[in-house]
């Protein structure tokens, strides 16, 4: 018998145990948005005081499921008038972070890369992501994101009445942190800002290229009044010239010394933001729109005090956050096993997230890092000293040491995506697949020993192809036996085993 006429005969369109990755998933989609994991809402907090949260799980545990559900139930409130609303960053593609700290250290084999990731790091390719939301908004860029931020018009009023030293930090957030695929667009989103915002201070470059064009041209022009006879050819006659060419070296001076001192920090800026791969040219036209007097706060400085740089910045950004009516950050920091360098090497894994998980980090106000770790890398942890926990503080992040489902759970969940699959004016369940004399028990108890979503639908996708295979059209279909059931679990049990021993792939 056709797999898909049996469905269809217990009332289902589809196959609701074909899809293995949530990403990929047409089910998922459909599920009740009401289930959720038992440990969902521990996870997610509370939407109005963001908080950090460590998850570990196997491979099929649902960990890409429950960061989905993460961002639904975000957006959803986002768009509710009467909610929270939070700024959602994902920090999960790490390749383009890697390959511009390897450009920094002029190459270098993938551990020394990895191994030189610290915090500052991952906080700069984090703001990198970030600032230019609110960047867009403000000054009006085509496909700003007005869902979380609100309207243009507001969020430019908004911030148009902060305090100056309020746009003053925005200002310095773009300068750094803004997308800038040229120096030009660099500079010109940093001068639109800066009008948006109503702040004066700039550079003086273009101020001592100005005057020294304009004395220059005042003693040409003297000059030629002298030479017309209209003024003494004497000493007094050729003074003014003489004061202009004089004013003219000086702010030629100035200039040559101003754009020095910006080139000197733009370049010290392309050195420590090390994982933004931008260009010094890109930061020298964002600098220019500083203030003389604020250049020098303008760019972190050198490590150590690097790090509590970055934490300050992290905060101006949570408090314009505050005052745009935003409760908060969430950061998602998932498929640490995907870079290239990393390769799946837990050992790589834990050089690229351990440097984040730090007391000061995870427990900055309006700042939820939520990570979604392989359960490889609980076994580093549980490795650590005890000066790393007291450091982490791990007990106050909302940890979840593994992620589990029991065979209720797992139950519960097939039902949920029995029902999704459900023809019109059908309600099937899981029981309705199986022969009278298989009790609920025994499905809830092979579920339980497949342990995660992924695994259960794989025992559950080979029971049907197992039950469908002994059976012709023709035949009275009176719903998958006891016999099958304790064959495809032995089967898959051993499956499972031998996955977890490494000895073949899942």
């Amino acid at each position: 018998m056709n797999t898909d006429l049996f469905l269809q005969r217990h009332g289902l369109d589809g196959n609701p145990f074909r899809g293995e990755e949530a990403r990929q998933d047409a089910v998922f989609d459909r599920i009740d948005t009401g289930f959720r994991h038992p440990e969902f809402s521990k996870i997610l907090g509370d939407l109005a005081h963001p908080a950090s949260a460590v998850v570990f799980g196997e491979r099929g545990s649902g960990k890409t499921a429950l960061r989905m559900q993460f961002e639904a139930v975000l957006a959803a409130s986002n768009h509710d008038d009467g909610g929270s609303r939070t700024l959602v960053v994902a920090h999960d593609e790490f390749n383009p972070m890697l390959a511009a700290i390897r450009k920094q250290m002029d190459g270098g084999d993938d551990d020394a890369v990895l191994q030189s990731v610290s915090v500052s790091d991952h906080l700069d390719a984090i703001l990198a992501k970030s600032v230019p939301l609110i960047v867009d908004v403000i000054i009006g860029d085509q496909g700003a994101d007005e869902s979380v931020l609100g309207s243009k018009v507001t969020a430019r009023r908004t911030m148009r009445r902060a305090s100056r030293d309020d746009r003053n930090d925005l200002l310095r957030l773009q300068m750094l942190y803004d997308r800038s695929s040229s120096s030009v667009i660099a500079g010109d989103r940093a001068k639109r800002l800066r009008r948006a915002l109503r702040l004066r201070g700039r550079s003086r470059v273009g101020l001592a290229s100005a005057v020294t064009a304009a004395m220059l041209v005042l003693a040409t022009a003297w000059s030629v009044v002298v030479l017309l006879g209209r003024v003494p050819d004497d000493w007094i006659g050729w003074a003014p010239a003489g004061l202009f060419l004089f004013s003219a070296l000086i702010a030629a001076g100035a200039g040559v010394r101003s754009a020095h001192r910006l080139r000197r920090a733009a370049a010290d800026a392309h050195r420590r933001l090390r994982p933004l791969d931008r260009g010094a040219s890109g930061f020298i036209a964002s600098l220019r729109q500083a203030s003389p007097a604020g250049l020098g706060d303008a760019i972190p400085p050198a490590t150590p005090a690097g790090e509590e740089w970055r934490i300050a910045r992290m905060e101006d950004f949570v408090r314009i956050l505050d005052l745009l009516g935003v409760q908060g950050i969430v950061v998602l920091v998932d498929r640490v096993d995907e870079p290239v360098m990393v390769r799946g090497d837990p050992g790589r894994m834990k050089s690229l997230v351990w440097p984040l998980l730090r007391n000061k980090i995870l427990q900055m106000p309006g700042v939820g890092l939520k990570f979604l770790l392989p359960l490889e890398l609980r076994e580093f942890l549980n490795r650590e000293s005890s000066d790393f926990f007291r450091q982490a503080r791990l007990d106050k992040q909302n940890l979840v040491e593994k992620l589990t489902w029991s065979g209720a759970t797992l139950f519960d969940l097939c039902n949920a995506r029995i029902r999704a699959c459900a023809a019109v004016e059908a309600s099937p369940n899981l029981m309705d697949l199986f022969h009278e004399d298989v009790d609920r028990r025994e499905v809830v108890d092979a579920l339980d020993q497949m342990q995660q979503p992924r695994d259960a639908f794989k025992f559950l996708y080979g029971l049907v192809q197992e039950h469908c295979s002994n059976l012709v059209e023709a035949d009275e279909d009176a719903g998958i036996a006891r016999p099958t059931l304790d064959l495809v679990r032995k089967r898959h049990v051993e499956r499972r085993e031998e996955v977890l021993r490494g000895l073949r792939a899942g």
